[in-house]
């Protein structure tokens, strides 16, 4: 995964490359239709989409939104295993199943 910068705006974005090129048909396919399902998720709690291509024909690059702070992974594994505040707990468990009723709502 890499942080690169649009050049016409210079906001900042994710780039994460797959490599396809040994992949088996029927695994590069399921790839590809989860970068198309990716393509239809629109809400807060989920990251934004933007793009994706193939390069030379080996890796599928996905471009998505920056985190500013990171992902929640991230922010766990920072604390060192010192405690949330509960407030902080309940807002992420809110957002995340509101995303995952979003997803459901879509059939995803």
């Amino acid at each position: 995964v890499y942080c690169c910068r649009r050049i016409s705006d210079r906001s900042l974005h994710v780039l994460k490359k797959i490599s396809i090129h040994n992949m088996p048909a029927k695994e590069r396919a399921t790839t590809e239709q989860e970068c198309k399902v990716l393509q239809r998720l629109r809400h807060p709690g989920i990251v934004c989409y933007e793009d994706s291509f193939i390069h030379k024909n080996r890796q599928l690059c996905i471009i998505m939104a920056f985190c500013q702070g990171g992902d929640l992974g991230s922010v766990i594994e920072k604390r060192k295993m010192r405690l949330f505040p509960e407030q902080e707990v309940i807002t992420w468990f809110l957002q995340i199943a509101l995303a995952l009723q979003y997803m459901h709502e879509q059939h995803i």
